[in-house]
């Protein structure tokens, strides 16, 4: 598992190239509507709530969209996504 002081370059790029899955748009933000279409792809049932919940939990910034390094810090076990 990864952590703040272990990241390497290569890990944050290669969580970058992840992120940017899922902002298929190149906002530079996830959506809602994003993470939807993540959860369809790989056939993930999961209702609006339960998609908001997960929204919630890592949109710490509270601006409905998910960062970056929002992302970033629970991939990196920085914070819990969960």
């Amino acid at each position: 598992m990864m952590t703040a002081s272990n990241v390497s370059v290569e890990d944050r790029g290669a969580c970058k190239d992840v992120f940017d899955l899922f902002d298929h748009d190149r906002t530079g933000h996830v959506t809602l509507e994003n993470l939807k279409r993540v959860a369809e792809t790989i056939g993930a049932n999961m209702s609006d709530l339960e998609l908001m919940n997960i929204m919630k939990r890592v949109n710490t910034e509270g601006t409905g969209e998910i960062t970056f390094d929002e992302f970033f810090a629970v991939v990196a076990g920085q914070r819990d996504g969960t």
